[in-house]
C-alpha cells in the first residue's frame, strides 16, 4: 500500500475524511444534506462538461466531473498565520535591549518585525514611510 493510500486510511479511521460509493452514502457519513449535497455536484458537473467554471473560477485544466465512485468529503479549514512582534532591532539589524541599546554581537538578516515606523512597498506603488500610532 503506497503512502497516499495509507495516509487517506489513517485520514478515514480518525473520522476526518468520509468515503462512500454513492452521493446519499456520503453525505449520511458526513452529516450532511443529500439534497444539498447531490444538487452541488450536479451543478459542477455542469461546468466541467462546459469547461468552464463560472461559479470559483476554477482552471479549466483541473475542472473535472465528480462522476465515478469512490466520492470523499471533509472538512477543509483555512488557517492564517500572522506574526506581531518580535525582537527589536535598529536599522542596521542590531538586536536592542531594554533600553535600546545594540546587543554585542547580536543582528538579525531581516528588517524589524514589530517597529513604530516600517517601510510599506505595495507591488504597484512606489516606496513610502509610514509611522504606526
Amino acid at each position: 500500500m503506497d503512502v497516499e493510500l495509507k495516509l487517506r486510511q489513517a485520514k478515514i479511521d480518525q473520522g476526518l475524511l468520509f468515503q462512500a460509493d454513492t452521493l446519499d452514502e456520503l453525505a449520511e457519513k458526513a452529516g450532511i444534506d443529500a439534497a444539498g449535497l447531490k444538487a452541488t455536484v450536479a451543478r459542477y458537473n455542469e461546468l466541467a462538461a462546459k469547461g468552464n467554471d463560472d461559479d470559483f473560477g476554477k482552471r479549466p485544466e483541473i475542472l473535472w466531473p465528480i462522476d465515478t465512485p469512490p466520492y470523499f468529503a471533509g472538512q477543509l479549514v483555512s488557517t492564517l498565520l500572522a506574526a506581531s512582534g518580535g525582537l527589536r532591532q535598529d536599522t542596521a539589524c542590531h538586536i536592542l535591549d531594554e533600553e535600546n541599546n545594540p546587543i554585542e554581537a547580536c543582528t538579525c538578516a531581516a528588517p524589524p518585525a514589530a517597529s513604530t515606523s516600517r517601510t510599506i512597498t505595495p507591488p504597484s506603488a512606489p516606496a513610502r514611510t509610514t509611522a504606526a500610532a
